[in-house]
């Protein structure tokens, strides 16, 4: 039996079993609790017990969508800003915002929003390039949450299809 994703195993001098780790709390079944102390029935528990939970539980975006405590301004989470900075081998000084962007399986990406130089930013700029900074995170965010549903869904699709299997 294939072990499905957040399901981990778990080998100590103490206890052998399988760990579900999706959503809280995570759950733990034992192999000595099975009966016959055999790895595939509590595999078959914990894949049986992520279902259920992937069923109730909704896949989680992983996006913060609120500001940390510590941020010391009140743009919204993943963008920063106004940040002045001058590019190697540029003598003018730029004006930017710094917009994260979370990927799906992927390392995070920086892009970067051009305000102007010292010289001609403005408050117009500003709230322009704030617009557009928000749009882009908001558009990664609803891609990077329908990637991850599609993602659970194909593996709660897996999980039904191998219990149904396992099970006849």
């Amino acid at each position: 039996m294939e072990v499905p994703p957040y399901v981990y195993r778990v080998e100590t001098p103490q206890a052998s079993g399988w760990q579900m780790r999706y959503g809280v709390p995570s759950l733990y079944f034992s192999d000595a609790r099975t009966g016959t102390g055999q790895p595939g029935e509590s595999l078959a528990l914990a894949r049986q017990a992520l279902l259920d939970r992937m069923r109730r539980v909704p896949p989680s975006g992983r996006v913060q969508s609120a500001p940390s405590i510590s941020k010391k301004n009140t743009l919204p989470v993943g963008i920063s800003g106004p940040i002045v900075r001058r590019r190697r081998g540029c003598g003018v000084e730029e004006v930017i915002l710094s917009v994260n962007l979370r990927r799906f399986k992927s390392k995070s990406r920086t892009v970067s929003i051009y305000l102007g130089t010292r010289n001609t930013f403005t408050n117009e700029r500003f709230e322009r390039a704030l617009q557009r900074a928000v749009e882009l995170r908001q558009r990664h965010e609803a891609q990077y949450a329908a990637m991850a549903a599609a993602e659970l869904s194909q593996i709660a699709d897996r999980l039904t299809a191998d219990t149904a299997a396992y099970a006849s």
